[in-house]
């Protein structure tokens, strides 16, 4: 999972992940990656409008979307 949002920061990939939120709602997520570590990825929210914290360990899975992310100027 953690090569996968890194390859996708690295290429400017918008990715879709099915999330478990902390009370253990399953969500679907478009997000546009920035950071990630060992326990959480940094990014975008297009749900929620607005960056947010993702816990890695409640990503239930991750798949890339077609179109990449617009780079900032």
């Amino acid at each position: 999972m953690q090569n996968f949002l890194v390859r996708s920061i690295k290429d400017q990939q918008l990715v879709q992940i099915i999330y478990l939120d902390s009370n253990q709602k399953m969500t679907q997520r478009m997000v546009k990656p920035y950071e990630v570590t060992d326990q959480h990825l940094k990014g975008f929210c297009y749900l929620r409008k607005q960056m947010r914290l993702f816990a890695v360990d409640h990503i239930l899975a991750a798949s890339p979307l077609k179109q990449k992310m617009k780079r900032l100027s």
